[in-house]
C-alpha cells in the first residue's frame, strides 16, 4: 500500500463476504482482503483510538480487485453486489460488479476535490466535495 498526500485512502467491509475493500490510492489501485484469514503476528499497542484489541497480522488471504482507469481512488462503499469507488483526481465515482469484477458504469460528479462516499439507507448516492465545502446527493434520473 501507497499513501498519497492529501488523499484519504478509505475502506469498507462486505459484512455480507468478509471483503475488506482498500483504496490503494498512491498505487492507483483497489485491494481486497479477507478479513478473517492469516495470522497473528504480535499484539500492538493502542494509538489515537479506543479499541478493544489491535494486532498485527500476517499471511492475510488478498487480491487486487481494480487497477484500470484509477488515478487517486479515495471513497469507498459497498451495496449488495456493488462497489462504489470515488476518484479524487476524475472526480468520478465508479460502479463495479464485485462478484465479475466488472465496471458496471461511471458517474462525472462536478465536484472539485471528491473525497468520501456513501450510500445512504434509502439507496441515495452522498458524496464529499473537499474543495467546496459541500455533502452532494445524487438522486438517480
Amino acid at each position: 500500500m501507497k499513501r498519497k498526500v492529501n488523499v484519504p485512502s478509505h475502506m469498507v467491509i462486505d459484512k455480507k463476504s468478509g471483503w475488506m475493500y482498500i483504496c490503494d490510492t498512491g498505487n492507483k489501485r483497489i485491494l481486497r482482503m479477507r478479513i478473517n484469514s492469516g495470522t497473528m503476528k504480535r499484539n500492538l499497542s493502542l494509538l489515537y483510538e479506543v479499541l478493544a484489541r489491535r494486532v498485527e497480522m500476517e499471511n492475510p488471504e488478498w487480491e487486487v480487485f481494480a487497477d484500470t482507469d484509477l488515478t487517486d481512488p479515495c471513497g469507498i462503499d459497498v451495496v449488495g453486489n456493488r462497489l462504489f469507488v470515488s476518484d479524487n483526481a476524475t472526480n468520478k465515482i465508479i460502479a463495479y460488479d464485485i462478484n465479475t469484477k466488472e465496471t458496471l458504469g461511471t458517474i462525472q460528479t462536478d465536484a472539485t476535490s471528491i473525497k468520501g462516499i456513501k450510500i445512504g439507507p434509502e439507496g441515495k448516492l452522498w458524496y464529499v466535495d473537499f474543495a467546496t465545502n459541500r455533502v452532494v446527493r445524487i438522486d438517480p434520473n
